[in-house]
């Protein structure tokens, strides 16, 4: 019989750092620099530059700031010891607290690292709760969104091809509620931002993911 893979995972590699790797990606994760994403299909278009050919594309995702209104639940700008916040790691893959009742979890997939948040109970504050994540990229372009067409935020590598997708945002409650929601690019391509609305925050059923 066939073996099948297994799952990936990720490995501590250094006190705090995690790093994983499958047939179609490289990435590692810690407190301090969030996720690093490297795809591994790419090839340098020719006669590009040496510095080019010899690093790959690279996107680099960190979670900035999570508040309602003028509740935060996380802010890494005041927050002294969001660099160094202990991660928690299972056959899941792993998760780093960063408040009482909310958990910034990252996972593994054949394809690539699914990152999730989770709300134990409804969070202080008024009006939509807001997401912020610092994007960095390394001979990535993001493509400037269509009309009429959802489906997250797609970057293309130096020779044009699709490297890496930024999907769209699935919030499910312990319910039946749920809603799908399309991340946006800051002016300056340094931010990821999404906000689930306020009204249904305080009508769904916790936890939320």
């Amino acid at each position: 019989k066939p073996v099948l893979p297994g799952n990936p995972a990720f490995v501590e590699v250094t006190d705090g750092r995690f790093a994983v790797q499958t047939p179609r990606y490289h990435a590692t994760l810690s407190a301090e620099d969030g996720l690093v994403f490297r795809p591994l299909s790419y090839t340098a278009p020719a006669g590009s530059p040496g510095d080019a050919a010899d690093a790959p594309p690279e996107l680099q995702v960190r979670l900035r700031r999570v508040a309602r209104g003028e509740c935060e639940l996380f802010d890494a700008a005041s927050d002294v010891d969001a660099g160094a916040e202990e991660a928690v790691a299972d056959d899941e893959g792993v998760s780093f607290w960063r408040a009482t009742a909310f958990e910034e979890r990252y996972q593994p997939r054949g394809d690539g690292v699914e990152q999730s948040f989770v709300l134990d109970q409804r969070p202080d504050g008024q009006g939509p709760l807001e997401f912020t994540c610092e994007l960095s990229l390394r001979h990535l372009a993001v493509l400037p969104p269509r009309a009429h067409r959802r489906g997250g935020l797609s970057c293309v590598d130096s020779g044009g091809a699709l490297a890496v997708r930024y999907g769209q945002v699935v919030v499910r409650d312990s319910g039946p509620g749920g809603l799908v929601i399309e991340p946006e690019l800051s002016a300056d391509g340094r931010r990821i931002t999404f906000a689930v609305p306020g009204e249904w925050l305080d009508a769904a059923r916790y936890p939320v993911v």
